[in-house]
């Protein structure tokens, strides 16, 4: 079997590069990372620096796949990529959700889609009443799929935090840090400062 991972931006990495850890040890021995170079958002690969970045992790946590630079023309017999594109030609397409984004994709994601797989029950759910069809709900987030040795249950994860909650996000994080637990923030750097203690995680730092 054939899978391709449609990478356009650094921040998909968190998605894929677990889903293709899961598949490598179930022996799916055909894997490519198709990096995309036009996105130019900061998270895009079209700078050099961005691209050198992606080159590196994918060499260091995916060895065993292969790496190829824009799409060709052959076509995968499964596609996965982050929400919805059609730049890769595929017999199935696999999307993994972006938060909420199923919310104004609902048409995309019907047209091109056969199974979109979402990061909850709470997600799952949302999705299915925009009228979004094939929707899977993970267990717990792709993005954490891989990363079983590095997680446990006293760790918590608070993620994104939006600009108008940083003093919900704060207290809520210093609650949990009371209690003895482990606690790491995901922020995005336009929505700073989260000012807790705790282990903070920033989407431009890789």
């Amino acid at each position: 079997m054939r899978v391709g991972f449609l990478l356009p931006t650094l921040t998909d990495m968190r998605y894929l590069v677990p889903f293709a850890g899961v598949c490598n040890r179930l022996n799916i021995a055909d894997l490519t990372f198709n990096v995309m170079r036009w996105g130019q958002k900061w998270n895009g690969l079209s700078g050099q620096a961005n691209f050198d970045k992606c080159i590196e992790i994918l060499g260091q946590c995916c060895p065993w796949a292969s790496i190829r630079v824009d799409a060709g023309d052959d076509e995968f017999d499964v596609v996965v990529q982050a929400e919805v594109g059609t730049q890769l030609k595929a017999k199935k397409r696999i999307a993994i959700s972006h938060g909420f984004d199923s919310a104004w994709l609902v048409q995309r994601l019907n047209e091109n889609v056969d199974t979109y797989i979402c990061a909850s029950e709470f997600a799952g759910d949302f999705a299915r009443t925009q009228g979004v069809r094939g929707v899977i709900a993970s267990p717990y987030p792709v993005a954490l799929w891989d990363v079983d040795h590095i997680v446990d249950e006293n760790t918590v994860f608070v993620l994104y935090p939006d600009s108008g909650d940083v003093v919900i996000a704060s207290d809520v994080t210093n609650f949990l840090l009371a209690r003895g637990l482990h606690v790491i923030v995901k922020q995005r750097r336009k929505h700073q400062p989260v000012v807790s203690a705790g282990v903070h995680m920033f989407d431009d730092v890789w």
